[in-house]
């Protein structure tokens, strides 16, 4: 008769916030990063596991403008003529207004935007930032845990 064991996975990936928080309450210690490359936010509770949320970014990194005619095109977003505007100088006066905004887990950052010419066309780069402050004073209040343990980093080895 042969015995087998059942593996338990040290880490678990959460889907929903909800369960994310309902699970890691009262971590050891909690870590959170911001891959900009990736557009995502990470956070990692432990406890006797390493409990994982991820959250992306609404929009991507940077967007082509392209103008057909009398049509502003960012990206697949078109922008009728009375909206479009006139001239690449508004962009930029735009581009200097950050724009505060929230992950869906309740986490605000703020969204920078650069109006850029790379290879002969327009595009907008979007910065995102996050308030290590902010973050950690969030993420210690939901997550019932020390402000100090709560740092800015990754998980790399289980």
């Amino acid at each position: 008769m042969m015995v087998t064991k059942k593996a338990h996975s040290l880490f678990v990936k959460c889907d929903s916030w909800d369960n994310f928080v309902q699970f890691s309450k009262h971590p050891r210690i909690v870590v959170y990063n911001f891959r900009v490359e990736e557009g995502a936010f990470h956070v990692y509770a432990i406890k006797e596991r390493v409990f994982a949320y991820k959250e992306t970014l609404p929009f991507p990194q940077k967007t082509e403008i392209t103008k057909n005619e009398s049509e502003w095109k960012l990206k697949s977003c078109t922008t009728d003529n009375e909206n479009q505007p006139p001239d690449t100088s508004s962009l930029v006066i735009f581009s200097r207004q950050p724009m505060q905004k929230k992950f869906g887990c309740g986490i605000p950052y703020s969204v920078t935007t650069k109006l850029s010419r790379e290879k002969g066309r327009w595009v907008i780069q979007f910065k995102c930032e996050l308030n290590p402050e902010a973050v950690a004073d969030f993420l210690s209040e939901t997550l019932m845990v020390s402000r100090d343990r709560v740092i800015e980093g990754d998980v790399y080895s289980l």
